[in-house]
């Protein structure tokens, strides 16, 4: 079983940094699944850790969180992504 374990945050406070992560993720988690179906990983899932809004951004807790969570449902492998990087081909 493969997870991808995807940190998550929309934006907040002051900066445009993380604004419109929503639309990211929902492009994300629409087309992930079926993109790797279709080059032969037939059980994945998709892990979205998301972090709160206050402090700053931590993406290695996030990917620490999920790896954890993978860990307990079982999965053999997994890879980290970012939820602005949807893979084409």
């Amino acid at each position: 079983k493969l997870c991808v374990v995807v940190p998550y945050r929309d934006g907040c406070g002051s900066s445009n940094q993380g604004v419109g992560r929503i639309k990211n993720l929902q492009d994300f988690v629409a087309h992930t699944p079926s993109f790797l179906r279709k080059r032969g990983v037939p059980d994945l899932r998709l892990i979205v850790v998301e972090q709160t809004k206050r402090g700053l951004f931590n993406k290695g807790v996030l990917f620490n969180s999920g790896v954890k969570q993978a860990e307990a449902i079982g999965c053999d492998y997994m890879v980290m992504n970012d939820v602005d990087q949807v893979t084409h081909a």
